[in-house]
């Protein structure tokens, strides 16, 4: 098995994510994955379907059956997360975030989280939330749970 490198970019809408991706994927001559085309494709087609928004099931089987190819965006079945904003018991989620990286392992492992902050336009909204994961493998999501539940336990902030 080989150890694959990846780079996720995260920010708020328009903030020129993609431009950066596209042009490190080019310079780094490596594969660029657009998931905000993907998550617009699943919306499109659930519109297209007439699917309520609020019908996280109905939402979760157009994601994992979808394979669309229209206007250039093709999008295949998702085979890694969908995301959500957790509110944790911390102070700076960034500062959090960085620890977790950094400073804290559970058998030399540890869970990525992006800083919710960035997502809001308005100043120091979601100063203590973060960006997790639904992981679709279910033993990685609950060993993933159980490591921010011991991180939690003994983050010094």
């Amino acid at each position: 098995m080989t150890d694959a490198v990846v780079i996720a970019i995260d920010g708020p809408s328009g903030a020129g994510k993609g431009t950066v991706a596209r042009q490190l994927a080019s310079v780094l001559n490596c594969q660029h994955i657009d998931t905000g085309a993907m998550y617009r494709a699943v919306a499109w087609r659930a519109i297209q379907d007439g699917c309520s928004f609020d019908d996280e099931v109905a939402l979760a089987n157009i994601a994992e059956n979808a394979y669309f190819d229209f206007n250039g965006v093709k999008v295949a079945k998702p085979k890694g997360a969908f995301y959500c904003i957790a509110e944790l018991p911390v102070k700076d989620a960034e500062d959090f975030a960085k620890w977790l990286l950094s400073d804290f392992d559970v058998d030399g492992q540890t869970v990525m989280v992006a800083p919710a902050s960035g997502f809001y336009s308005t100043p120091n909204t979601g100063l203590n939330q973060v960006r997790i994961a639904y992981v679709l493998n279910e033993d990685n999501l609950l060993k993933s749970v159980n490591i921010l539940k011991k991180a939690l336990e003994v983050y010094p902030n």
